[in-house]
């Protein structure tokens, strides 16, 4: 959500840019679950917190093998300007 990175100490003081990668599973019913930061965005947790936030709010059709949903895993890299 670009308003609320503008709300962080980077975006007020900082500016400098860089990167949050946040890996997470989608569930057999497309939700997000188990975001967690892999690679943190220097010196503010408040942008990679802003970061898992997004991604636990997307929704996926489920990953089916056989005709079976499954649990997937991935990562997301946001750059951060």
């Amino acid at each position: 959500d670009h308003r609320k990175l503008m709300t962080t100490a980077t975006a007020r003081t900082d500016k400098r840019s860089g990167e949050s990668v946040v890996q997470f599973c989608v569930g057999t019913d497309g939700k997000v679950s188990k975001a967690k930061t892999v690679k943190a965005f220097a010196n503010d947790p408040e942008v990679d917190r802003i970061c898992r936030d997004t991604v636990k709010q997307w929704r996926f059709r489920p990953f089916l093998v056989g005709g079976t949903a499954i649990e997937v895993c991935s990562k997301q890299t946001f750059q951060i300007n």
